[in-house]
């Protein structure tokens, strides 16, 4: 079809991020990659992608989790997760306690069960508590900064 002159039609895409973050946010809200852009002086962009971010944290996106219970179950290991963090010595007795809780709760246990090496590897090698920490100081100041220049 590459000589033909025809408009080739493409289905419409829909992108869509999963947000499970710690930072309050609404179940549902437009992302514009525009908002990213620097010095766009009022100026209309030449490239636009919009996605949908829904919020798949625990209590969040009700009538979501009923339909897809996998997610339901996701939210809620995130969520021993986050509270084990808080309450053991390290990140990984919280992983391992979180990890043994939703098992015994039967929270994703087949999945937890069979990639335990695979979950505790890439959720350790991926939360680094003092980079989170720094980052999250760092952003507080910058916003201060962008509050004082305002």
């Amino acid at each position: 079809m590459i000589y033909h002159e025809k408009r080739v039609r493409l289905p419409k895409p829909k992108y869509i991020v999963f947000y499970n973050g710690t930072k309050n946010q609404p179940d549902s809200m437009e992302l514009k990659l525009s908002d990213c852009f620097e010095n766009t002086d009022n100026e209309a962009p030449c490239l636009e992608c919009t996605a949908t971010m829904l919020n798949i944290n625990y209590g969040h996106n009700q009538e979501l989790m009923k339909h897809c219970r996998r997610l339901e179950k996701y939210s809620i290991f995130v969520q021993c997760v986050r509270e084990y963090i808080q309450s053991e010595p390290s990140a990984e007795d919280a992983l391992e306690k979180a990890i043994d809780t939703c098992i015994h709760q039967d929270v994703l246990a087949d999945f937890l069960k069979k990639h335990r090496a695979e979950v505790t590897n890439m959720i350790l090698t991926t939360y680094d508590k003092d980079l989170y920490e720094k980052t999250l100081k760092e952003d507080a100041r910058e916003e201060g900064r962008a509050e004082i220049r305002a």
